[in-house]
């Protein structure tokens, strides 16, 4: 069986990872997964590496609003022409119907749309307004089938409920990383002496609400609990961060770390996961703090399958940040703290959540329609 997985991003943000995890493992199913990227996004050295050990293809190609309609249209054919895939599996929101158009046209019998956040944050508000209702149409009409990390997130890209796919961790991958690698990033990140350390990894921009964090820091500080967080991913405000930072006088309390490779580690180092994010599907380093044993702090938007169920997920209201700090601090006070990453693995539920249940449905819906 072929398959091509057509995304933007192999290695930066949530839904790059999962592809990759997908990818992954559909290649150990004895698949053959090709991968899309878009130009200017190119994947690291040790992805195309791996990429190029496996025998599958990585294929470069314009995005969007650089090709224009019928020049995206263009590529996706000549990709599919080119292989002959059996599936594409299509990972770009609100804009999948229009790979899915493309391999309709070659022939291209599963078409699979993947839904991932709750938000399409790449246009202004009066496009949103034509592309959201429109998208959704479209995705229905052009796509056979359709899975989602969430029910928010298929009823924002589809309108309509998807199959339940998680984006789900490798407990191999959490295990790679040892006490002391944690403990040594720690110290390099000067965090030695700080009790109370959270981390949150992802884009600072957007609906991410990031800079909310830094609020909750200071709240928390002037409530005299001595914590720390570490904003790990990329902004185009890091000017405006860095001022409001130093403006609350919490350069010793606050890191900006910018894009990262080594997340497993930074979500081990760290003693809590915190995100004000209000547009996550299901989040993966949510998913990943949790089976690490490591307490969250999430909005209320987020949707319920964020929560693995294993008592490490609290919900905040709202967006004031004394009532997060305060709910932090009472947290602390009753005791929530890390467990041991071996006995959290455990708790989860991989009948729900793990890889082989995962990759199962995908492999009968890929199956299903292919004749």
């Amino acid at each position: 069986m072929k398959v091509l997985m057509v995304g933007f991003d192999l290695d930066r943000g949530g839904v790059g990872s999962v592809e990759m995890q997908l990818y992954r493992s559909l290649t150990r199913s004895g698949v053959q997964c090709d991968l899309t990227y878009f130009t200017g996004m190119e994947p690291s050295d040790s992805i195309r590496e791996e990429i190029r050990r496996n025998g599958t293809n990585l294929w470069e190609m314009k995005n969007f609003k650089t090709a224009g309609f019928f020049g995206y249209i263009k590529q996706i054919r000549r990709i599919c022409k080119s292989e002959k895939y059996d599936v594409i599996h299509i990972h770009t929101s609100l804009l999948i119907w229009v790979a899915a158009l493309a391999a309709q046209l070659e022939g291209v019998k599963v078409r699979v749309g993947h839904a991932h956040g709750a938000k399409f944050l790449h246009y202004p508000t009066w496009v949103l307004m034509i592309i959201e209702p429109m998208g959704r149409v479209l995705n229905r009409l052009l796509c056979t089938d359709f899975v989602a990390c969430s029910e928010a997130s298929a009823l924002y890209t589809f309108g309509r409920k998807a199959e339940f796919i998680p984006n789900y961790v490798e407990k191999e991958k959490l295990l790679q990383v040892q006490p002391q690698q944690a403990a040594e990033l720690r110290r390099r990140l000067n965090a030695e002496d700080c009790p109370y350390v959270f981390v949150y990894l992802g884009s600072l921009d957007a609906g991410k609400r990031a800079e909310f964090l830094i609020d909750v820091v200071a709240c928390l500080s002037r409530r005299g609990v001595n914590a720390c967080i570490w904003l790990a991913g990329g902004t185009e405000h890091e000017e405006q961060f860095k001022n409001k930072i130093v403006a609350l006088q919490m350069e010793n309390h606050i890191k900006l770390l910018g894009f990262r490779r080594d997340n497993h580690e930074l979500t081990q180092a760290a003693d809590y996961y915190i995100t004000a994010s209000e547009s996550e599907g299901m989040s993966v380093s949510l998913v990943e703090a949790q089976m690490a044993g490591k307490p969250c702090f999430a909005s209320t938007l987020l949707p319920p399958e964020n929560d693995l169920k294993i008592g490490l997920f609290t919900k905040i209201e709202g967006y004031n940040p004394d009532e997060w700090a305060a709910k932090i601090e009472q947290s602390i006070v009753e005791g929530v703290k890390p467990i041991e990453r071996e006995e959290s693995i455990r708790m989860v539920d991989v009948g729900s959540y793990g890889e082989r249940a995962a990759i199962e449905k995908l492999l009968h819906i890929y199956c299903a329609n292919k004749h």
